[in-house]
């Protein structure tokens, strides 16, 4: 199949600009209680307030997005997997000094509202992705829970590491 420009179209096209069908919704919404008493005016008014609660419940379905956060112990390719989701080395992975995340690493696509993610309270690190398989959600590679301590005592020092680890709080 063709595009308007005439190159062939890719399964990877753009998502649709609903621009248009929002603004007849709108115009819809403003009309509809005001209408003229005209017999079929009544009753587009009458299907229209069918409608528009199925819509406004179809945007809602469409808005939500899955947070997946990736938990494990030490050493168990939590930021491996993210980095493989992701598309590319968004976190430090591999046999290097543990812990490799203390803090949250969250992974969004481009078009993904996340302000209504604590990033800051969290201390988390935003890295945006193009990758399609975190397309519809937002991943999160968490610290690791058994090592770490609080505030600079590094985990040999305490009596046990979980006693003094606080990132599970932020979870």
């Amino acid at each position: 199949m063709d595009t308007p420009t005439g190159s062939p179209s890719s399964s990877a096209a753009a998502e649709p600009d609903f621009a248009a069908f929002d603004l007849l919704v709108e115009a819809l919404s403003r009309w509809a209680p005001s209408g003229p008493a005209w017999p079929p005016a009544r009753r587009v008014k009458s299907e229209w307030e069918g409608v528009a609660p199925r819509l406004d419940k179809a945007r809602l379905e469409l808005s939500r997005v899955l947070v997946v956060g990736v938990v494990g112990g030490t050493g168990t390719g939590k930021s491996t997997l993210v980095n493989a989701l992701a598309g590319s080395e968004v976190t430090t992975a591999g046999d290097v000094a543990r812990p490799t995340t203390i803090n949250p690493v969250v992974v969004a696509a481009r078009d993904v509202d996340v302000s209504w993610l604590p990033l800051d309270a969290m201390q988390a690190r935003l890295v945006r992705s193009d990758s399609p398989a975190v397309a519809n959600i937002v991943l999160v590679d968490c610290p690791d829970p058994d090592t770490q301590s609080a505030a600079g005592t590094p985990p040999a020092e305490s009596s046990k590491p979980s006693a003094t680890n606080h990132n599970r709080d932020l979870l």
